[in-house]
């Protein structure tokens, strides 16, 4: 059984030792192929190898790069008839005999068509460290300010005593497993920049058939600060372009991208004629927002959805959008006034933080209430001007620990902080 290992890399220092490890931690390492899209500067080597025929490296200079979707597309074209693909970036650490375990996830779901992804674990570049062993979910918090879909990791309860598969509303480009056909028949939109991809990705393979699936364990840790690594929105710049360096600056590729992936979800009718890259005929994109739990144009979720349960394929269309408006039973409820503090020191350090997650949780671990901080409404928090907060909300359980978690707009989540309440 033969593994297609699909990697996208953009100047990227972590891509040789995702290479190694990957091997070293598969089961069997000779059944693994890799499909490398490679973009580099003139300082990275990969001679080792270039010449071993296990290995098909699509070679570009970071210069040609065109973002994410592309880079995607590129590496997915260097399938070869595989058993399985595996999708991730280049900055990955891994489990011990992943590929058996995930083969073995697969081959053992009765589930049509199964794809599994989630994101995944964190680790640290500087020493391997694994951040958390924990599996992840993948949840929407809400829409930005472009009207797209705001996803979110939460942790999976109990999952020490689940061995199987679990329902998933979402899936991450940067962890994904399927079997091999999957390259033939889901082909990524290479104008879609980076923003958008996980959503757009989610809603097509639905409708094209696939049951997203969340692993029950972690497999695969990703390097979410991107230290250490150049980064294509600062590298493709409005002064390059003009300099002739590139063809198009990020913020060009981006809002294309946006509108496309807006045309794709029916969020706005930009025009566009997406073709081959559009959803798929097996299902609808509404049947697709009422497994999930998310009206897209209305920007309206299911109270199921923003708690994170499980998701569920409704079919009273009716009963489904009285609960989105908010006109379902209320539940009873307690209010709770809380009082958060927390240490400077200990809060991870970001010149562009995006926002501070504040997240509550019950005795088992599940979140019962967020409240995200950001720059333009509370710029106290951010600039750490105040360490301390007043937070009231009501919930049907007592919350029991806050988790303060920074979002920066460079290196994405940064460190966890818990305390206990």
């Amino acid at each position: 059984m033969k593994i297609f290992v699909q990697i996208t890399s953009y100047r990227d220092p972590e891509l040789v030792p995702t290479i190694i490890d990957c091997i070293k931690k598969s089961k069997n390492p000779n059944s693994l192929h890799f499909g490398i899209c490679w973009q580099h500067d003139e300082k990275e080597d990969l001679k080792e190898f270039e010449i071993n025929p296990k290995f098909r490296i699509a070679d570009f200079s970071w210069k040609d790069s065109k973002g994410a979707g592309w880079a995607k597309s590129i590496a997915q074209k260097l399938y070869n008839d595989e058993d399985y693909t595996l999708q991730i970036d280049s900055h990955h650490r891994f489990e011990k005999n992943w590929d058996e375990i995930l083969i073995k996830l697969i081959e053992e779901s009765d589930k049509e068509k199964p794809i599994i992804s989630s994101f995944a674990g964190a680790y640290r570049t500087s020493n391997n460290e694994k951040l958390n062993i924990e599996p992840y979910k993948i949840s929407i918090t809400g829409f930005d300010e472009e009207d797209l879909p705001i996803l979110r990791p939460d942790y999976i309860n109990n999952w020490e005593e689940n061995k199987a598969l679990l329902q998933a509303r979402f899936l991450c480009g940067h962890y994904i497993f399927a079997r091999g056909s999957f390259c033939r028949e889901y082909e990524y939109d290479p104008d879609v920049y980076f923003e958008g991809l996980d959503v757009s990705l989610s809603a097509r393979c639905y409708t094209m058939g696939y049951t997203l699936l969340h692993p029950p364990k972690s497999l695969i840790w990703h390097e979410y600060t991107r230290e250490n690594r150049n980064k294509h929105w600062l590298d493709h710049t409005e002064a390059l372009k003009e300099q002739g360096v590139i063809e198009k600056s990020w913020s060009e590729r981006d809002e294309l991208s946006k509108k496309r992936v807006r045309q794709l979800l029916g969020i706005k009718d930009h025009g566009i004629d997406l073709g081959k890259y559009g959803l798929g005929s097996s299902k609808s994109i509404r049947q697709y927002e009422m497994y999930i739990g998310v009206d897209f144009a209305k920007q309206l979720l299911h109270p199921a959805a923003v708690k994170g349960d499980n998701p569920y394929q409704h079919t009273d269309e009716e009963a489904w959008k009285k609960e989105l408006v908010g006109q379902s039973e209320p539940e009873e409820l307690s209010e709770y006034s809380l009082e958060i503090d927390w240490d400077a020191d200990e809060i991870e350090k970001a010149d562009d933080y995006e926002f501070w997650f504040f997240g509550f949780h019950d005795e088992d671990g599940k979140e019962i209430y967020r409240n995200d901080f950001n720059k333009q409404k509370d710029p106290e928090i951010l600039s750490f001007k105040k360490t301390n907060v007043s937070i009231t909300f009501k919930s049907k359980k007592q919350p029991k620990s806050c988790i303060i978690w920074p979002y920066s707009k460079s290196k994405g989540w940064l460190t966890r902080l818990e305390t206990k309440l």
